[in-house]
């Protein structure tokens, strides 16, 4: 399948690029820089480019057939307001409209909608003020872009993630409708793993999902 990822040089991002060639995938790796990402391979092609950039996005988004949206700010991001997913997912929301392109894979968090009220009560009364500081835009921002992906046209899967590590693969996940059923944290591998199987399995087509190692 020919696939764009966005946010593809992102902590996430990059294992997502490498689980889809893997796969078998041709990849359009779509980056603000090339240099952070390794080229010269098998079915990998990189545009740069802002995901802010109206134009740039149309191009990247041209005759694929899937997307896989993993941006975020990096990390905790700095505790700041922001509207950087929001907005780029309306950008590319109307590219892949207007190019007939159905398939998009997005990532959220746990926490997100009506996440937040199926957490547990002690993460949501003792451990979500001590995080809340970065944690509150992020969220925010994810609030604005949710209902920008379910209110589209296209076959949609949301995904709603918990804390991402970066260690090894564990290889188990947990995967329902509920936050309830969730843990805690994912590692970034499995977590790419599991959004590269959304591009073919149609289980979750226009449904939210949460999940978890």
């Amino acid at each position: 399948m020919r696939v764009a990822i966005f946010g593809a040089a992102g902590n996430t991002g990059k294992h997502v690029v490498e689980v889809a060639l893997e796969r078998g995938h041709e990849v359009t790796a779509f980056v603000r820089r090339p240099e952070a990402l390794a080229a010269g391979r098998e079915r990998l092609h990189v545009i740069q480019g802002d995901a802010l950039d109206a134009g740039a996005v149309e191009r990247a988004v041209a005759g694929q057939e899937a997307v896989i949206q993993a941006l975020g700010l990096g990390g905790k991001g700095d505790g700041k307001p922001n509207s950087l997913v929001s907005d780029a997912t309306r950008i590319l929301i109307g590219a892949m409209e207007r190019a007939g392109v159905r398939r998009l894979v997005c990532m959220s968090n746990i926490g997100a909608g009506d996440s937040y009220g199926e957490m547990p009560v002690v993460f949501r009364g003792l451990l979500m003020p001590l995080f809340f500081r970065w944690l509150r835009p992020i969220l925010e921002d994810k609030n604005r872009m949710e209902p920008l992906v379910t209110a589209s046209q296209l076959d949609w899967t949301l995904v709603r993630l918990p804390a991402i590590l970066d260690r090894p693969a564990r290889g188990r996940r947990r995967v329902a409708a509920s936050a309830r059923e969730v843990g805690f944290r994912i590692t970034a591998r499995d977590t790419a793993e599991l959004l590269v199987e959304q591009l073919e399995d149609t289980t979750w087509v226009r449904r939210i999902l949460c999940a978890s190692n």
